[in-house]
């Protein structure tokens, strides 16, 4: 509506006015041409700025993003470390805990076995001695039924 007013003010203008009043370009404008050009001319540079905040805006707005994602990203790797940490300190706590017991489990079974090997070699010397008296009562068996 303005655009319209203005351009129905300059084709009174230029009624009024003879077109050599206008500046010089490539051809001569009339007053009509000369306002719109003008307007065009605003309109471009306000389409311009509007652009240019909105880039300004917009690549503002990236960089915060990018910072915000960096941020994210950072605490991530900071908790999945944090994590993998206290995994490790738990798995390293427990192998140390199976180790011990296994330790345990060794002398036990070490204890175990040095007591079998004595059991053992106790029968071992009570089967000898026991042999060594069936030899001795099978010799004076023989003995007697020889001098009998």
């Amino acid at each position: 509506a303005a655009a319209a007013a203005a351009a129905a003010a300059a084709d009174d203008d230029r009624i009024e006015s003879p077109p050599a009043a206008a500046p010089k370009r490539h051809r001569t404008l009339d007053g009509a041409d000369a306002v719109v050009l003008r307007e065009a001319e605003e309109a471009a540079r306000s389409i311009r700025s509007q652009v240019a905040v909105e880039r300004s805006r917009a690549l503002e707005a990236a960089g915060n993003l990018r910072e915000a994602a960096s941020r994210v990203a950072e605490g991530e790797a900071a908790r999945a470390r944090s994590e993998a940490m206290r995994l490790t300190t738990e798995a390293q706590e427990e192998a140390e805990q199976i180790r011990q017991a296994a330790r345990r489990e060794v002398a036990h079974l070490s204890s175990e076995a040095a007591r079998l090997r004595a059991e053992v070699a106790a029968e071992q010397r009570q089967l000898t001695t026991l042999k060594e008296q069936t030899r001795a009562a099978e010799a004076a068996a023989a003995a007697a039924a020889a001098g009998a």
